[in-house]
């Protein structure tokens, strides 16, 4: 697997950008990806978009999406760092998180991997952290 480098020149996503941020380059990973945090630190569901249909998620993804639900994880800002191309058709693209975890009552930093795949000529979110 060849690396494609880290991002030059990343934007933090924080709540400020994410209000600009209300579309997104199918064709492009590191767009569907920006566009999923940025719904997610908006607090919107616009995040289901780039991820596949409920019928399609596979076990990583769901028990992931679950988990934000469930703990009641709050979003506050993202990076992008690099992405690593595992062949054609997926990827990892590697993120800086910040997020508060409302159950735990602690906001938490750290860096983390989500996992893209092309279906046709659109990318989609097939795993993320938790």
């Amino acid at each position: 697997s060849q690396s494609d480098g880290t991002y030059l020149q990343p934007s933090v996503i924080d709540s400020t950008m994410a209000e600009k941020i209300n579309t997104f380059d199918p064709s492009k990973p590191e767009s569907v990806l920006t566009y999923f945090l940025a719904s997610k630190i908006r607090g919107d569901s616009d995040w289901e978009e780039v991820v596949p249909t409920l019928s399609q998620r596979g076990a990583r993804l769901r028990i992931g999406l679950q988990a934000y639900k469930e703990e009641n994880w709050q979003f506050i800002k993202a990076q992008l760092l690099d992405k690593e191309n595992i062949n054609a058709n997926s990827c990892w693209i590697g993120v800086s998180l910040t997020i508060n975890i409302a159950d735990e009552g602690e906001q938490e930093s750290g860096e983390d991997e989500f996992t893209l795949k092309r279906f046709g000529s659109e990318w989609l979110i097939v795993e993320v952290p938790k």
